[in-house]
């Protein structure tokens, strides 16, 4: 089935898809905060949609779903403190798309492991 690897690609094309919405500048409909986030509900859309697209052909639907959903929920709680960081990290993997802070490396390994066939 997948690997680790490729599925933890597949969430940081799902946080870049993610930096597009929250860090553009020029549009004034970004969420400042995670209340603006969840009324509109574009990042979690648009994170779900990247992270199982990026993963079509790397493992099961069913799988991919839940590691992607998994993924979301845990970032969602790592940062629901600090949305600014959130958008930060986002900013950087748009930068430099492998450099995976350590937390968030936690993260796709902890979801790999709970939801996906190595």
């Amino acid at each position: 089935m997948a690997s680790r690897k490729n599925l933890r690609s597949a969430v940081v094309a799902g946080l870049i898809a993610v930096a597009l919405v929250v860090s553009g500048c020029s549009s004034s409909s970004d969420p400042d905060d995670w209340v603006e986030a969840d009324e509109t509900g574009k990042i979690e859309e648009n994170f779900l949609r990247a992270c199982t697209q990026a993963g079509e052909g790397n493992t099961q639907p069913a799988e991919l779903a839940d590691y992607c959903g998994c993924s979301y929920d845990a970032l969602r709680q790592e940062y629901a403190d600090d949305f600014e960081g959130f958008v930060a990290v986002n900013s950087e993997l748009g930068n430099e798309p492998t450099a995976i802070p350590p937390n968030v490396r936690a993260i796709y390994d902890g979801c790999a492991a709970e939801h996906l066939d190595s």
